[in-house]
């Protein structure tokens, strides 16, 4: 008890501060009315103290040594309070974190300080941050850490391709390439002749690698494939004269051997009878004939004309009896010929046995163009003169030539006209044009016959017309072309993709992945809206997976409700913590900010930045 004393008792407010020792908190009494008595504790125990307005107190207290029994953390330190304050302050040592009653190590792997492939461990207490070690596999600082190269070095061999084992593997696979067999550090050429392929009698070549197998080649007198070697028939096609025997040269000769047959002479592929009338045994006007092999000799036979018996023959005289005209000459026909050539006298005619005056113009021997004059014997013959519009000896008459040295154009093709005409007619060729004197080819792109979008070439005489080819980028038979749609057939560019065609003379197609979907719009694919991890470290993301594009929604506009179609284009964060606004419920007075959207066949509740464009339907 504190006991105040005064004159009187008065009404006071007194304030008194009370710092008391072990953990009873100091505490601040304020009181209103007469002071007598204020309770206090003071070491643990009571006691009563006089005290005198504006006087030293009766009792003079020690100051408290607030750190007494080591309250802070043992990893703290303590700074007692000074009175009349009371307690202490803790302050947590280097590489400590708290309020100093309660101290933790500092984790330096807070926040993932260290690369994504390495390990992380924290430097204990009073040391501070972290040490980054790049897991099995990888290298580097550990803050930055790369895949190993397996293939750095250059390990396999010089044959092999490598291929680096993916972290956290290490090392490299070594693969012989084509042609080559080994274990990838050592490469040796595959033997395509090893175990013997070729046939027997064929010699085996070792196709060098990066080829395989072999080449089997037939040794000198077989033939085949290489792998298939038989002897070469050397009778085969009949080398050999019809008259011949063929035997075959085995291998590893080649050829044939051929002998004449019996009565027969020659190198055997060409052999003859042998002649019986070698050496004329016969008469000289006589006929040998050989006897057929395998006969010998011959037949002599006195030739026409001789008589004898073939070793001795004579000529028969055919003017004996004078059987010729009066007014002919008679000829013996020499043997081997029979009888006698009765020839009539200058002058006459007739077969020698009967001779009349000769008729020179008899038989027109002149041209039948020309006119014909007899000379009278004992003259002989005629006189023969071209008619008008010929030329030539009479007997011999041809049209005078108007095309004689090439009057008509090289590209023009002439015709004489006929006697008794005079001179030529000119005709241009097929594919050229003009009087026939000068031709010059016909243009066949004159006027223009192809279409505006190809390219026109003239066809070369004697050819006629023209090739029409469309331009590059468009298609068509070169009369109509029409741009080639780069869009068309089957669709080039991914389903989730527009196609536009690229306009002539530009060919091919722009393929654009739809909204919701990236890629080169051959290949497109959903668009991840976890990458770059915009949830929380503690949280897991889905991406919004969209099973069937959005084409129709409900909204409302203004203060009616109508169907609209919709092209929606937005970013979207599904969330229950803010209330939805459904559509068909709502009074909109503003622009459309929240809906209620059906993606594919389920239904979210998702924030929605929409731009459309729509019409009533």
């Amino acid at each position: 008890m504190v006991k105040f004393m005064g004159p009187d008792a008065q009404t006071s407010m007194v304030a008194i501060r009370i710092r008391v020792i072990s953990s009873l908190p100091a505490k601040m009494f304020l009181l209103r009315g007469p002071v007598q008595f204020v309770p206090a504790r003071l070491d643990m125990r009571a006691m009563e103290q006089w005290v005198v307005p504006g006087a030293q107190p009766a009792l003079e207290l020690p100051d408290i040594d607030g750190c007494a029994g080591d309250p802070c953390d043992a990893n703290a330190a303590c700074t007692d309070v000074p009175a009349p304050g009371t307690g202490q302050e803790c302050t947590c040592n280097a590489g400590y974190e708290g309020d100093g009653y309660t101290c933790t190590d500092i984790d330096g792997c807070s926040g993932d300080p260290c690369d994504a492939n390495a390990a992380c461990a924290d430097v204990p207490a009073p040391g501070t941050g972290q040490e980054c070690t790049c897991n099995t596999g990888y290298e580097g600082d550990g803050y930055t850490c790369t895949d190993i190269d397996g293939c750095a070095g250059a390990p396999c061999d010089a044959n092999a391709a490598c291929a680096d084992v993916p972290a956290p593997g290490t090392g490299q696979d070594c693969t012989c390439n084509a042609g080559y067999e080994g274990d990838g550090y050592t490469c040796t050429d595959i033997d395509g002749c090893a175990g013997d392929p070729c046939d027997a009698n064929a010699a085996c070549a070792d196709v060098p690698a990066p080829g395989t197998g072999q080449d089997c080649t037939c040794n000198t007198g077989y033939e085949g494939d290489g792998y298939t070697c038989t002897d070469i028939d050397g009778c085969a096609g009949d080398p050999c004269d019809a008259n011949a025997a063929c035997a075959d040269v085995a291998a590893p000769g080649t050829g044939q051997d051929c002998t004449c047959n019996t009565g027969y002479e020659g190198d055997g592929y060409t052999c003859t009878d042998i002649d019986g009338c070698a050496g004329d045994p016969c008469d000289a006007n006589a006929a040998c004939a050989d006897v057929a092999a395998p006969g010998t000799g011959q037949d002599c036979t006195c030739n026409t004309g001789y008589e004898g018996d073939g070793y001795t023959c004579t000529d028969i005289d055919g003017c004996a009896g004078d059987p010729c005209d009066a007014n002919a000459a008679c000829a013996d026909v020499a043997a081997p010929g029979t009888g006698q050539e009765c020839t009539c006298n200058t002058g006459y005619e007739g077969n020698g046995y009967t001779c009349t005056d000769i008729d020179g113009c008899a038989g027109d021997p002149c041209d039948a163009n020309a006119a014909c004059a007899d000379v009278a014997a004992p003259g002989t013959g005629q006189d023969c003169t071209c008619n008008t519009g010929y030329e030539g000896n009479g007997y011999t008459c041809t049209d005078i030539d108007g095309c004689a040295g090439d009057p008509c154009d090289a590209n023009a093709a002439c015709a004489d006209v006929p006697a008794p005409g005079t001179g030529q007619d000119c005709t241009c060729n097929t594919g050229y044009e003009g009087d026939g004197y000068t031709c010059t080819d016909i243009d066949g792109c004159d006027g223009d016959p192809c279409d505006a979008n190809a390219a026109c070439a003239d066809v070369a005489a004697p050819g006629t017309g023209q090739d029409c080819t469309c331009n590059t980028g468009y298609e068509g038979n070169g009369y109509t072309c029409t741009d080639i749609d780069g869009c068309a057939g089957d669709n080039p560019c991914d389903a989730n993709a527009a196609c536009a065609d690229v306009a002539a003379p530009g060919t091919g197609q722009d393929c654009t992945c739809n909204t919701g979907y990236e890629g080169d719009g051959y290949t497109c694919t959903d668009i991840d809206g976890c990458d770059g991890d915009p949830c929380d470290a503690n949280a897991a993301c889905a991406d919004v997976q969209l099973l069937g594009p959005v084409r129709t929604v409900r909204v409302t506009l203004g203060m009616r409700e109508m169907g609209t179609h919709v092209q929606i284009s937005m970013d979207v964060t599904a969330t229950r913590a803010m209330p939805m606004l459904p559509v068909q419920t709502s009074q909109l007075l503003g622009p459309v900010r929240i809906v209620h959207v059906t993606l594919g066949m389920r239904e979210m509740d998702t924030h929605v930045q929409i731009v459309m464009s729509s019409w009533d339907r």
